[in-house]
């Protein structure tokens, strides 16, 4: 959370670039990321999950460190540089962190596990957050900001995740897998004969589910990054708030919806595929309100329900994604990042040109765009899947 609320923070206010620049840079994240999520999906399925996610555990701490160093010596090409390792050695931990969640948790609470992962990560961040405000506002206000101290949060966070891989390594028993006693025996993609019409039909239609997925998780992602990287610059600018009281906002925003998470997986569990679609309606709803408000009070307030309903619709999908296939949940879980770093690529530098062309509204105005559009996308997904998952619920 420190790395996300820095990246916007150094390079408008410290490093002085324009809105271009700045989607240019946050970019680079997802530019490593596809490169090798495609390797990536076909090692979840292949090779070790636990050695993957280590891996991208020490990603993070030689990108954290090399990212510390680049502001302390003012560099944005080394700046860069440690965004894209970041994103192109991270990409190593989510597609077989997200499969091992699968593996170990019943269809029927899918979006619940997934909640309690997100859960955790709020607990994490929550943590994360008091020692590096205290240290960001340590370096800014009482040493007259003092780079060394501000961005010190990096080198502590970068410790912790050799730490963390290395348990998970010590902890995590992959060969246990949770067996539901409903699944199919031929429910598996590609076990009947490929001479079969029935089967080449069946494949064609599951192909064509995909593409319709994919869609929908490449506009989701171009939604939320077309407007995430610059709603603080938003913040400063039109809201007229300090960086500490942005930083606050931000911050508990961020970490309640992550908490709230298990809960919301609890509700997605009972609501399925109808929470997707309201989710995306009142997610423009709010959005419309956010950016002609200028009440700091509710565009706070409208900001939190903006995460909590972000938190949910990934949920949602997450659920779906993970019961389309069994025997391939690696390669699906590689096919979403790659879609979602995808739109992680394009929609910053999108929303980047759209502040400098047009105004400070023009991205939130596409992100209501995006949105909306997922509401078909998914429900036609949904429509060719359905009858074909390896794990189908009534």
């Amino acid at each position: 959370m420190f790395f996300g609320f820095v990246i916007p923070y150094v390079t408008s206010e410290y490093f002085k670039v324009s809105a271009s620049i700045i989607g240019v840079l946050i970019a680079m994240q997802p530019f490593g990321r596809l490169i090798v999520t495609p390797l990536v999906g076909y090692l979840t399925d292949k090779a070790s999950k636990k050695i993957l996610v280590m891996i991208g555990s020490f990603g993070r701490t030689v990108s954290y460190t090399i990212f510390y160093f680049s502001i302390i010596f003012q560099s944005v090409i080394a700046f860069g540089v440690g965004i894209f390792i970041q994103g192109l050695l991270v990409g190593f931990f989510w597609p077989p962190f997200n499969t091992l969640v699968a593996e170990k948790s019943s269809k029927y609470y899918r979006s619940e596990a997934y909640g309690k992962r997100f859960g955790m990560i709020g607990y994490g961040s929550l943590a994360g957050a008091i020692i590096s405000f205290a240290l960001f506002a340590l370096g800014f206000y009482i040493f007259g900001e003092n780079p060394w101290i501000q961005y010190s949060p990096m080198i502590i966070f970068a410790l912790i995740n050799v730490f963390a891989g290395w348990q998970f390594m010590r902890k995590v028993d992959e060969t246990i897998k949770y067996q539901e006693e409903d699944v199919l025996a031929d429910s598996s993609i590609g076990k009947k004969p490929l001479s079969s019409p029935s089967t080449n039909s069946r494949n064609w239609i599951i192909i064509l589910g995909l593409i319709f997925l994919s869609m929908t998780v490449l506009f989701s992602s171009m939604n939320e990054h077309t407007t995430q990287p610059f709603l603080q610059v938003y913040m400063y600018e039109n809201l007229e708030l300090s960086t500490i009281y942005v930083m606050i906002a931000l911050y508990s925003s961020r970490i309640f919806s992550l908490i709230a998470a298990p809960k919301l997986g609890v509700i997605a569990d009972k609501v399925g595929v109808i929470g997707f679609v309201v989710v995306s309606l009142i997610g423009a709803i709010v959005t419309g309100i956010i950016i002609t408000t200028s009440l700091t009070w509710l565009f706070l307030i409208l900001l939190l329900m903006d995460f909590i309903l972000a938190t949910a619709g990934q949920l949602l999908a997450q659920n779906l994604f993970s019961r389309i296939s069994l025997s391939h949940r690696g390669r699906i879980f590689g096919l979403i990042e790659l879609m979602n770093q995808g739109g992680w690529l394009i929609g910053p530098v999108i929303g980047g040109w759209l502040w400098d062309i047009f105004s400070p509204k023009a991205p939130f105005i596409l992100s209501i765009a995006l949105e909306l559009s997922l509401i078909p996308l998914f429900l036609l997904a949904l429509k060719k899947l359905r009858k074909n998952m390896d794990e189908r619920i009534e």
